[in-house]
């Protein structure tokens, strides 16, 4: 059983981590534009993204930085992000 609050409904958003679904699509294109303003040209020194889920957002920034941190409420979304962002050395 997961610590997460039990109002969130994980099953689409674990089967489909890359957003093929509707409700991935909405995210996706929340990301996007959120990052819209931002390119190559802009620099935040630290990140920290609250409720990273499974890092979706982390591939779609355009701009530079020193440390990108992601954290999220669930152990759950927490194992997944130490997995796959293992080998990336800006990432915490």
């Amino acid at each position: 059983m997961r610590d997460d609050p039990p109002d969130f409904d994980y099953s689409e958003y674990d089967e489909d981590p890359d957003g093929s679904s509707l409700s991935g699509k909405v995210m996706k294109a929340g990301h996007i534009a959120l990052e819209a303003p931002y390119g190559e040209g802009d620099y935040f020194g630290k990140i920290i993204e609250v409720g990273a889920g499974h890092g979706g957002h982390y591939k779609l920034i355009g701009h530079q930085f020193e440390r990108y941190t992601m954290t999220d409420h669930g152990d759950y979304c927490l194992s997944i992000l130490e997995n796959k962002y293992a080998r990336e050395e800006k990432v915490s």
